[in-house]
């Protein structure tokens, strides 16, 4: 069944068959993906090997591609990996701002709820399209500079997340200032700075962050100023 050969030939009463290539037909149907492999010759395991034509294998062996179409973005991926962690302290902050938040005093200059949604999902996908910028190709190895800064910003983006629950989960509000004093010094004095080192238009594309860290602080502290620790609450 490996291999089939099948001979037709169509002989003309008053010409020779050789005359016409038409009345000699052969027809060969391989399937060489069923036979053995020759154990003489040397297979690649990396690339399998098939006799099969292209239409074929293309049905019976079906390959995943992991490059993106031409029209989506290259760094969308991690940004929505970005936006998605975001995504992480949401229960937090919607039981919270539903609960013990409404019944603290807030500053009379501080945004309506609705306003930290968008803000926040928009710095993610910059932060996504930075560390997409200043990551090096998958076909290349990674610089000393850039090993420096992927650890500096990972670090960064995990302290980022633990604003949430300390502030929203566990209401210690003294310490999410600390957490926001934190996010700002690493930001200015270590991730800025090693972005632009390898692309300065990663480092440009944080600078809304770091403007609304600046913001976020002030505001910490204004709750804090006005919601006094009582009986440890408020740490």
């Amino acid at each position: 069944l490996h291999s089939l050969k099948i001979n037709t030939t169509c002989h003309h009463p008053l010409k020779p068959s050789t005359s016409n290539p038409l009345h000699s037909l052969k027809i060969k149907l391989t399937t060489a993906k069923f036979a053995k492999p020759n154990k003489s010759t040397k297979t690649n395991t990396d690339q399998p090997n098939y006799d099969t034509p292209k239409l074929l294998q293309s049905l019976l062996v079906p390959t995943l591609s992991l490059s993106l179409p031409p029209y989506i973005p290259k760094y969308l991926p991690l940004s929505l990996l970005h936006i998605l962690g975001g995504t992480t302290g949401t229960p937090i902050v919607l039981r919270a701002t539903k609960s013990w938040y409404k019944r603290i005093s807030l500053p009379p200059w501080i945004p309506p709820n609705s306003i930290f949604g968008p803000v926040w999902t928009t710095l993610y996908g910059l932060m996504g399209y930075s560390l997409h910028r200043i990551s090096p190709p998958a076909a290349a190895a990674a610089t000393i500079a850039q090993k420096a800064a992927i650890k500096a910003w990972s670090l960064h983006y995990l302290l980022n997340l633990s604003w949430a629950p300390f502030f929203f989960g566990f209401q210690c509000l003294r310490t999410g200032l600390v957490i926001n004093l934190l996010l700002l010094t690493s930001l200015a004095l270590a991730v800025l700075p090693l972005f632009h080192s390898i692309d300065p238009l990663a480092a440009y594309a944080q600078l809304p962050y770091l403007a609304w860290l600046v913001y976020a602080t002030v505001l910490n502290r204004e709750i804090c100023r006005l919601n006094p620790m009582v009986g440890g609450v408020n740490e």
